[in-house]
This record gives C-alpha cells, sequence and structure tokens, in this order.
C-alpha cells in the first residue's frame, strides 16, 4: 500500500511540472493589438476584420513573421534568442529587435519593446 502510495505522488508531482518560457514560447502566434505610447497616451490599435499579424517561434531558433495590414502582405524571417525575460530577434544585426516578456502562457504572450506592446493569442 505504501509503494502505491508513492508511486502515485511521484506520478502526479511529475505530471505538474511547469513548462519553460522558452517551450512556451514555442508554436504559431497571432497578434489581437497593438499598443503605443503618443504624447504620453497609451493607444491601442486592435487588429482588423481581414488583417493579421502572426509571429511563429521554431525550436531551432528561428521566426517568421507574416502580415496582412493595410492591403499590404509581408513575409519575413529571423533567428531569435530568448533569456530570461528577454527575446532578441535578429540579434547583432541592423534589424535587432529586443522584447520584455511581460506575460507568456500557453495561451497568451505579452511583450513590449521601446516602441511599444504586442498582446498575442496562441494559435498553435
Amino acid at each position: 500500500m505504501c509503494l502505491a502510495v508513492v508511486l502515485f505522488a511521484g506520478l502526479t508531482f511529475t505530471s505538474c511540472e511547469k513548462k519553460s518560457d522558452a517551450d512556451l514560447l514555442l508554436g504559431k502566434w497571432s497578434v489581437t493589438s497593438v499598443t503605443t505610447t503618443i504624447d504620453g497616451v497609451a493607444v491601442e490599435k486592435k487588429i482588423e476584420s481581414g488583417e493579421y499579424m502572426y509571429y511563429t517561434f521554431a525550436s531551432d531558433g528561428k521566426y517568421i513573421t507574416d502580415v496582412n495590414a493595410a492591403g499590404e502582405k509581408l513575409t519575413e524571417d529571423g533567428t531569435y534568442e530568448l533569456n530570461g525575460k528577454t527575446l532578441i530577434l535578429d540579434k547583432g544585426t541592423v534589424d535587432e529587435n529586443v522584447f520584455t516578456i511581460q506575460e507568456l502562457t500557453n495561451s497568451s504572450l505579452v511583450m513590449k519593446n521601446k516602441i511599444g506592446t504586442l498582446n498575442m493569442t496562441k494559435v498553435k
């Protein structure tokens, strides 16, 4: 009986392990809104119907952005590095972009840089 309790407890604790931020980041994220500060006032722009902005993060340190805004489509790719709550896109290049992750869960990602804040939901 004691052995069964110990085995059950061991399985319970290992199945409840928290995913790392690196694991949570993987996959496709849809930007739902962008908040920027203009003259000290936070302005939120929601993604309009027919528009989209996706970030896809792969386990090999590569990412893809796919955007359709104002009738213009753009796809770019690059590399990313996650150090704690700091996400660096295209480190060491002229396109380097540094974000601070404010929230990262199974379904929500909020990251901020010097320009504004991206609010995202997980697609897959």
